[in-house]
């Protein structure tokens, strides 16, 4: 099978894969590599849902998914946390293990997501100046 052309990465990986008998100095450790990188890239993506990390982790197993849970940093598995559960309580998450637990919490139904609470409307408001603009010309001359 040649790979020449427009053939991209899940081609090449595919290929490698249909022919592994050629391709034995690549062990299981670096197919684990692999996935585990992939899994990243599919973690801190934007817009992930629960079903989307569920079905994640039944496709490459749960020691990989929590392995690449560990290795998140704790910047990424808030976002991760707060894209799951758009209600958690702040405190719950104010660390990256709190977040990773409440991640592990609503992957195993323990813990369901919590309402999203509503935003107040804004109130328009009077209490601005009629001209609010403050620029240059006050500085220079003291009004």
């Amino acid at each position: 099978m040649s790979l020449t052309g427009q053939s991209r990465g899940a081609t090449a990986l595919t290929a490698i894969l249909d022919m592994r008998g050629k391709f034995d100095r690549i062990n299981d450790k670096d197919f684990d590599g692999v996935v585990i990188v992939l899994a990243k890239k599919q973690m801190i993506a934007a817009g992930q849902t629960l079903d989307d990390m569920k079905a994640l982790r039944e496709v490459i197993g749960d020691d990989l998914f929590d392995g690449t849970l560990k290795n998140l940093s704790a910047y990424h598995v808030k976002l991760l946390a707060k894209r799951l559960d758009k209600g958690v309580d702040p405190m719950d998450i104010s660390t990256g293990r709190g977040a990773a637990d409440h991640v592990r919490k609503l992957m195993s139904g323990d813990v369901s997501p919590a309402p999203q609470p509503e935003k107040p409307e804004p109130t328009p408001s009077d209490d601005k100046p009629k001209n609010a603009y403050f620029g240059r010309r006050a500085f220079r001359t003291g009004n």
